[in-house]
């Protein structure tokens, strides 16, 4: 499932902005009055500003065996979250290694590198080889409902999970990850889920908004 398009919210606008553009150095591709637009692999991703804007989590696929150079790399911009001490997340039944950090708006970001995807884009390490945004995390209080809601606008695979706490849907080149928000936290800081909405576009489309799986048509 490629993630085409993703536009979220910003609580800090133009802390933001400097984040994505000047730190991490991803292209503008587009910006006026309060939103901009970056490129991230194949994916458009845009910030809209709103002062009530809560945290995300959203995860960036990176070149699989580009995770220690990208790690150096982040390490040098901002600093990195840990698990129990350690900086990269080993994910054996995903095939993947992972690294955690926050964005200005202390959005949980992620760089993943999954072994079952194509190498990408060679050279050292930076924002042109990132492949494309590969997660958005979706908090809600029914996981079966809301991945039911998801499969009425477009057919998508159970990855990984359950529908009590966590579950991934999707594959390697995009996932959904539905958590339940009032029994689990995000790894691997342990921040509270928000039902922070989006909207997202590519093999498969919808808006998520008031912890609702929405349609172009209106709700699933």
């Amino acid at each position: 499932m490629n993630i085409l398009e993703l536009m979220i919210y910003s609580r800090n606008f133009a802390e933001q902005v400097r984040f994505y553009r000047d730190l991490l150095g991803f292209p503008v591709m587009e910006q006026q009055g309060n939103s901009v637009t970056f490129r991230a692999g194949h994916t458009r991703y845009t910030l809209v500003a709103d002062p009530d804007a809560t945290p995300y989590h959203i995860a960036f696929n990176i070149p699989p065996g580009s995770e220690r150079q990208a790690l150096d790399w982040l390490k040098q911009r901002c600093p990195v979250l840990t698990d129990e001490g350690d900086e990269l997340v080993r994910f054996d039944a995903w095939k993947a290694m992972a690294m955690y950090f926050y964005d200005a708006d202390r959005n949980i970001l992620e760089f993943i590198a999954r072994r079952d995807l194509a190498p990408g884009p060679g050279g050292p390490f930076g924002a042109d080889r990132i492949l494309g945004v590969s997660e958005i995390g979706i908090p809600v209080t029914d996981i079966r409902d809301a991945f039911s809601a998801i499969n009425r606008i477009g057919n998508i695979p159970l990855y990984d999970g359950s529908f009590e706490k966590f579950c991934a849907a999707g594959d390697p080149h995009g996932l959904l990850i539905l958590i339940n928000r009032d029994r689990k936290t995000w790894f691997p800081t342990n921040d509270p889920a928000f039902s922070s909405p989006f909207s997202l576009r590519g093999d498969l489309s919808f808006d998520f908004a008031a912890g609702r799986i929405l349609s172009a048509d209106g709700p699933r």
